[in-house]
């Protein structure tokens, strides 16, 4: 009889103690949420407060960009002559072009190429072409320029170091020598050839 009147007593004990330990989880659970809520309104309060601050402006002015141009012989449109014509085999006949950097900014200047537009008797071929850079048209003589030996069709020279350095508002001359091959052929006598020179300003970086 004792041994089963002590039953219910351990029975009701043990319903209490799993109901608090229910109720404890349960406040564990709680307790963390609040600390987690807490520690998120400190995370997100921490700009409440203000900082003086002041600000200012200045105008910048007018930007401006340079122009890069060049004039060759003070704009004409009139096709160069050489000296010396008509030519025979072996000689040589020369013309100063003036070259005007009529921009604003620096630049190299250099023959980007040559253009033969027509030609009789194939003369064109036989034809040689160099140049230099001269201070005047006076200077522009057949001892200025390198016996010539490229092709004219093929001509040209390095964009760098170009030919002349030009600073915005100066001049240069460019002496060329046009030359009929040594080995030329009979049939070339009386021929003709029109050509294009073209020339290019580069901007100057250094």
């Amino acid at each position: 009889m004792r041994s089963s009147q002590s039953q219910p007593k351990a029975g009701r004990q043990l319903r209490r103690e799993r109901g608090s330990s229910s109720l404890q989880g349960r406040l564990t659970v709680i307790t963390g949420a609040i600390v987690a809520l807490c520690a998120a309104a400190i995370l997100t309060s921490g700009g409440t407060f203000a900082l003086w601050n002041s600000t200012a402006s200045v105008s910048a002015g007018t930007i401006t960009s340079g122009t890069l141009a060049i004039t060759v012989n003070d704009g004409s449109t009139s096709p160069i002559s050489f000296s010396q014509m008509p030519l025979a085999p072996g000689t040589m006949g020369i013309a100063a072009i003036k070259v005007t950097n009529s921009g604003t900014i620096p630049l190299d200047l250099h023959v980007l190429s040559t253009t033969v537009s027509s030609t009789t008797n194939a003369l064109a071929p036989q034809l040689r072409l160099g140049v230099a850079a001269v201070a005047s048209s006076a200077a522009c003589t057949g001892a200025a320029v390198a016996d010539p030996t490229v092709a004219l069709a093929s001509f040209s020279t390095p964009a760098s170091p170009g030919l002349s350095t030009l600073a915005a508002g100066v001049s240069t001359y460019l002496c060329f020598e046009l030359k009929l091959d040594s080995a030329a052929p009979q049939s070339v006598q009386g021929g003709t050839a029109t050509f294009t020179i073209t020339l290019e300003g580069n901007q100057r970086t250094s």
